[in-house]
């Protein structure tokens, strides 16, 4: 009974096993460009001096 258990243990982690690096190679093919790109907004410094007139 327990050498049983073991082997259905071991068929189902090498089943996940290859589900997960099914997985695996399809995350590394999608196409990335789908999502357009990173444009990250205008930093906030402090404006070019300007002298003021008198």
């Amino acid at each position: 009974m327990v050498q049983v258990h073991m082997e259905s243990k071991a068929m189902m982690e090498s089943l996940n096993n290859e589900k997960a690096i099914g997985a695996h190679q399809r995350m590394l093919t999608v196409n990335t460009k789908d999502y357009g790109s990173y444009d990250p907004a205008p930093a906030m410094d402090k404006p070019a001096f300007k002298p003021i007139p008198n």
